[in-house]
């Protein structure tokens, strides 16, 4: 048994990053408690209907989807379970009776068709958008659950209301960093991830074509990537790129933002690459996150000279908002936060609070070294 109990909470804790985990956790949870069908419901708050759901292959895929899509909104065990803390349960026989079941569509016309009838629910999850629950259900001529099944999934509820709260943040997360990572795809600024030691983690497309480029014969390119790692050719320019990505994934102490490392150009290079810009990802980044939650380092160098940076690209690259993306470019084009106010249509202290914010979360000062930090990502800004 303690075995079996080992083995549920390992797929638990699996299913965060892996469906097939945790859909063999939810079969356990059905085994556990003698059930024919698991049923896993996202319920959406505001619009009252259900987002998705999973369930064993008992019931026919197209009974399950016909539940979701048509029968839950008329559910009676809805407001009960809506009604529950994360965690608590829900049996049906303490709320309706035989005489109940037998009035209702859902329990008449879906469940006992399907040859099914006593319910079990559990919120597992809520964030006040969307409420997770799973739904146990037992055969028709089954008795309702006893107070073993209850006090059995007792046990087990911290551990299933944890592992479902760190499976939806992992998927939004995941969500968000696809996005990311699509969006630096599009950037015509080159950029890389990478870890402490250089080593590369992703390449945007067009740093994938700035160190592609062809050579003119005897010449060295500014930059390389040997052994998996990213270089620069000059011996003296590797060392200080190598002290700054250290400093950038916090290899020496705290994480330190905005740095350059100056190329020394070689006559008939044809990348023409004169300096690279060295910014930290902290761990909690959406983009580090995909890369197993580690503090890597973003590269920057301008592979176009006359790219134009956008305040949506400048957003992504530096975990800014819209406005404070657009404040930054006006500082670097010499703007004062004045005139960005009066351009904005919005007062002199509104725009001094994204000021701040944008000194913050910059790691700079001033407002100086942050035009400073902007300029040095592209010729052109606007």
């Amino acid at each position: 048994m303690r075995e079996e109990h080992a083995r549920l909470l390992g797929h638990l804790y699996e299913g965060v990053l892996q469906p097939e985990a945790w859909l063999s956790a939810l079969d356990g949870l059905r085994a556990g408690t003698d059930s024919g069908v698991f049923h896993h419901v996202a319920w959406d708050h505001h619009a009252q209907c259900v987002l998705g759901g999973l369930a064993n292959d008992a019931p026919p895929p197209e009974k399950v989807l016909e539940y979701e899509q048509h029968h839950a909104p008329h559910d009676p065990r809805i407001p009960l379970v809506m009604t529950l803390p994360v965690g608590g349960l829900l049996l049906d026989h303490h709320h309706f009776s035989a005489r109940d079941m037998s009035r209702n569509a859902i329990y008449a016309d879906w469940l006992e068709p399907l040859g099914y009838r006593h319910t079990l629910g559990m919120p597992v999850y809520d964030d006040g958008e969307v409420r997770e629950w799973v739904c146990l259900i037992r055969e028709r001529d089954q008795q309702p659950f006893g107070d073993a099944a209850q006090q059995w999934l007792h046990q087990l509820m911290p551990d299933l209301v944890r592992a479902s709260r760190l499976r939806v943040h992992m998927a939004r997360t995941a969500a968000q960093a696809a996005l990311g990572f699509a969006a630096l795809d599009t950037l015509p600024q080159a950029l890389a991830v990478v870890s402490a030691t250089g080593r590369v983690q992703h390449l945007n497309p067009a740093a994938q074509r700035s160190l592609a480029a062809p050579q003119v014969p005897g010449s060295h390119p500014e930059l390389r990537v040997r052994h998996g790692c990213i270089e620069a050719s000059d011996a003296a320019a590797q060392a200080v790129l190598q002290t700054r990505i250290a400093s950038a994934t916090g290899q020496r102490g705290r994480a330190v933002q905005g740095a350059t490392v100056r190329l020394p150009q070689e006559t008939g290079s044809a990348h023409g690459i004169s300096h690279v810009h060295v910014l930290p990802l902290a761990a909690t980044h959406v983009l580090a996150l995909a890369c197993h939650a580690q503090p890597y380092a973003l590269l920057v160098w301008a592979a176009n000279a006359d790219a134009v940076l956008h305040a949506e690209q400048l957003a992504m690259l530096l975990g800014l908002t819209d406005t404070e993306a657009r404040l930054a470019l006006a500082l670097a084009r010499g703007q004062t936060v004045k005139d960005f106010a009066a351009a904005q249509g919005c007062t002199w202290h509104t725009a001094r609070t994204h000021s701040r914010n944008l000194l913050r979360k910059t790691g700079l000062h001033r407002q100086a070294d942050l035009a400073g930090l902007v300029q040095s990502l592209l010729p052109l800004c606007r």
